[in-house]
C-alpha cells in the first residue's frame, strides 16, 4: 500500500517524468502479475518447501527494487510492476498456505491479529519516513525503492535462519 499510494505516484512523475497513462499501465502490469500468482506459485513452487519459497520470492523482490531504483526507463517499470505483482501474491498465498498448515485453529486468530499488527506498525513507519519532504524532491523518490529493497533483503535472513534450523532436521 505504501509503495501504490505514496510512492508509485511519485516514482512515475518525479523519477520517470512521465503521466497518468504510464501510471495506470503499471497497474494493469501489477494486476496481470497478481492474478498469475494467485493461479500458478503453488504450482511454480510445488516441489519446494514453503520458507525456501517464499525466501526465494522476497530475493526476487529486493532484487527489482533495486533494479527499478537505478533505471529510468517505462519499460523496465512495467516489468518491475508485473514482477512485484507476482512477489507480492505470491508471497501471500505461500504465507497463508503455511500458517493454516503449520498453526493450530485455536491460535490461528491471534497469529494473524500479531501479523496484522506488524504490518500496520511497518506501514505506518515507511509511509512517516517516505514523507519526508526530501523524498519528494527532484528524483530522490528512487532512494525509497532501494530502502525498500533493503528492508525486504534484510527480512529475509530471519526465514533463511529457519529454513537452515528446519532443514538440519
Amino acid at each position: 500500500m505504501v509503495e501504490v499510494f505514496l510512492l508509485l505516484p511519485l516514482y512515475v512523475d518525479k523519477h520517470l517524468q512521465s503521466g497518468s497513462d504510464v501510471y495506470a499501465s503499471a497497474e494493469i502490469f501489477y494486476a496481470l502479475g497478481a492474478m498469475l500468482a494467485g493461479i500458478f506459485i503453488r504450482w511454480v513452487f510445488r516441489n519446494s518447501n514453503t520458507i525456501n519459497s517464499i525466501i526465494v520470492l522476497m530475493l526476487l523482490t529486493a532484487a527489482i527494487f533495486y533494479w527499478v531504483a537505478f533505471t529510468k526507463s517505462v519499460g523496465v517499470f512495467y516489468l518491475f510492476s508485473f514482477l512485484i505483482g507476482i512477489t507480492n501474491a505470491g508471497a501471500r498465498v505461500l504465507r497463508t498456505t503455511y500458517l493454516f498448515s503449520h498453526i493450530s485453529n485455536d491460535v490461528i486468530g491471534r497469529t494473524n491479529s500479531v501479523f496484522s499488527v506488524i504490518n500496520i506498525l511497518l506501514r505506518s513507519l515507511f509511509l512517516l519516513l517516505f514523507s519526508i519532504a526530501w523524498f519528494s524532491e527532484g528524483s530522490n523518490v528512487k532512494w525509497t525503492y532501494f530502502i525498500c529493497g533493503t528492508f525486504v533483503l534484510l527480512s529475509a535472513i530471519p526465514l533463511w535462519k529457519l529454513a537452515q534450523k528446519n532443514n538440519a532436521k
